[in-house]
C-alpha cells in the first residue's frame, strides 16, 4: 500500500477505501519539503507520526502514575512503544503513517480523560474527528471514551467538542474535491458514493465471506501481537 500512499500524498489523489485524507493532505505537506524524493519525504511524516506518539505514551503514564518516580516511567514507556517492532514496522514506511496516525489519536483522547484536565479536552475532540477521517476502523472503538471523558462537562465545552470533531472528520471533503485528479476507488464525487467509500462497502463480500475459524484466529492472533512484537519488557509491565 505504501506507493499508492506516496501516490496519493504526491498528487492529492485519494487512497483505497476509506480514502484516509487526514494522512493524504499533512502528507501532501511533507511532499513539499526539500528533501530526498517523494518516497523519502512521506515516508519521514511516518517516522515523525511515530515519534509524536512516544512522546504521547511517555505523557500518558505520567498522567496515570503522578508522583516523583512519573518521568521515569514516562520515559520508559516512551521508549519501549519507540523501540517496538509494529513503531519501525510502521515508521519506516508511507503506509505507516495510516496507523500511526490512528494511534497518536487514540492516545491524545485517553491522555485527555486520564489527565482530567479541561485545556485538553478540546484538543482530544479535534484528535477524534481526525481519528475518524483515518483508520477509522480502529478508532471507532474509543468513542465512548471520548463522550466518558465530557460526561460531567457544561453543554458548552459538549458543543465546542462536537464541533471540533466535525472539524477533524471534514478532511473527507478532500475525496470529491480530489475525485478527478485521479482514478480512485469508487465514485466519491456524489453523496451516495462518498459513503459508499468512507463505509468500504467494496469491501464488506471479502468481510462476511470470512469462515468463523479464521475470524477466531483473527481476534487471537490481534491479542497476542502486542505480546510477540514488545517481548518480554511488555509482559512484565
Amino acid at each position: 500500500d505504501s506507493p499508492e500512499t506516496i501516490a496519493a500524498c504526491a498528487n492529492l489523489g485519494i487512497q483505497h477505501m476509506p480514502g484516509y485524507p487526514a494522512v493524504t493532505l499533512p502528507g501532501r505537506l511533507a511532499v513539499a519539503l526539500p528533501v530526498g524524493a517523494p518516497s523519502l519525504r512521506v515516508n519521514v511524516l511516518a517516522a515523525a507520526l511515530g515519534g509524536g506518539c512516544a512522546a504521547a505514551c511517555a505523557a500518558t503514564v505520567m498522567a496515570i502514575a503522578p508522583g516523583p518516580g512519573a518521568p521515569v516511567a514516562g520515559m520508559l514507556a516512551g521508549w519501549m512503544l519507540a523501540l517496538s517492532d509494529p513503531a519501525w514496522r510502521d515508521g519506516g514506511c508511507a503506509k505507516g503513517a495510516v496507523y500511526l496516525l490512528n494511534l497518536l489519536c487514540i492516545l491524545l483522547v485517553v491522555n485527555a480523560i486520564v489527565s482530567r484536565r479541561r485545556a485538553g479536552l478540546p484538543a482530544a475532540a479535534l484528535a477524534g474527528g481526525l481519528g475518524l477521517a483515518g483508520h477509522w476502523m480502529g478508532f471507532v472503538a474509543w468513542l465512548p471514551g471520548l463522550a466518558l471523558a465530557f460526561r460531567r462537562r457544561p453543554p458548552r465545552d459538549a458543543l465546542l467538542a462536537a464541533g471540533l470533531a466535525l472539524l477533524g472528520a471534514s478532511l473527507y471533503l478532500q475525496l470529491p474535491l480530489s475525485v478527478a485528479r485521479e482514478p480512485s476507488w469508487g465514485d466519491p464525487a456524489g453523496a451516495g458514493g462518498l459513503a459508499s467509500l468512507i463505509a468500504r462497502r467494496d469491501f464488506l463480500p471479502q468481510t462476511g465471506g470470512k469462515t468463523p475459524a479464521l475470524t477466531i484466529v483473527q481476534l487471537g492472533w490481534n491479542a497476542l501481537h502486542p505480546v510477540r512484537a514488545a517481548g518480554l519488557p511488555f509482559v512484565l509491565l
